[in-house]
């Protein structure tokens, strides 16, 4: 694991992109996770990171002292993360899709993912340390995709909605290529063609795609947020963010 412990550490900045990318990248291409009855590759996960200073200060993880450790299992309510905090901060990687290397299975969302690890996680007297991390025998070409989180709560009340905002888009979920339907795939697609400005063929209904991407010029062209909060659709508000963001706000989105 010397080499994930190395790629684990890192000096925060005020952007990770770069760094997530070639973390997810070294996981995706390098490792599988075993357990007792099967073993799964990574399909798509969101990086999360936390400073105890404000470098870094995304409140979509929580500062937990669990979170601080490095290469751990951790729980929460909406699934599983990997952990590689420290001192300095609390980071982990979110697991969202897994494919069971026996059967070709894929199991597309966090709570799924977590039922397929730790249905069978050994005996209670005495416990086998599954599911674990293995090393391929040789590292894999994988192509992936990087994109906004998914999800992520925007409310125009909240408390802390300016850092909500600054966070809203990053792009830190990493998604294989080989991989065509997955959660806000829509919203994805639009930060791709409107601020990656990436050629990424994706199968999508052109009259819905239309939509989000009339609610992103909404967005683009608004005089101020306002305009966001009357749009009732959940994912059309939050094409039309994008584009007030991408505008506006545009370091916090790339």
């Amino acid at each position: 694991m010397k080499e994930f412990e190395k790629l684990a550490r890192i000096e925060p900045k005020a952007h990770l992109t770069e760094y997530f990318r070639a973390f997810a990248e070294y996981v995706y291409r390098n490792w599988y996770i075993q357990t007792i009855d099967s073993s799964f590759e990574i399909y798509e996960t969101e990086f999360l990171l936390q400073t105890q200073s404000d470098i870094h200060n995304d409140p979509n993880i929580d500062d937990s002292i669990n979170r601080r450790q490095l290469a751990n299992w951790w729980i929460t309510e909406g699934g599983i993360n990997i952990t590689f905090g420290c001192e300095d901060y609390a980071a982990s990687i979110f697991i969202r899709s897994l494919k069971d290397r026996n059967t070709g299975e894929m199991i597309i969302g966090p709570q799924r993912c977590f039922n397929a690890l730790f249905r069978n996680a050994g005996n209670v007297i005495t416990p086998n340390p599954q599911p674990r991390f293995f090393k391929k025998d040789q590292p894999e070409e994988i192509e992936l995709r990087n994109v906004p989180r998914a999800q992520l709560p925007a409310e125009e009340r909240s408390s802390n909605r300016a850092n909500r905002l600054k966070y809203l888009f990053r792009p830190y979920r990493f998604i294989r290529m080989d991989m065509d339907d997955f959660p806000e795939k829509y919203l994805a697609m639009l930060y791709t063609d409107k601020i990656a400005k990436l050629d990424i063929d994706l199968k999508l209904e052109n009259k819905i795609y239309n939509k989000y991407l009339d609610s992103y010029d909404k967005g683009y062209y608004a005089i101020d947020l306002d305009v966001v909060w009357n749009v009732s659709s959940r994912s059309h508000r939050m094409a039309v963010l994008m584009g007030y963001l991408h505008r506006n706000q545009e370091a916090d989105v790339v």
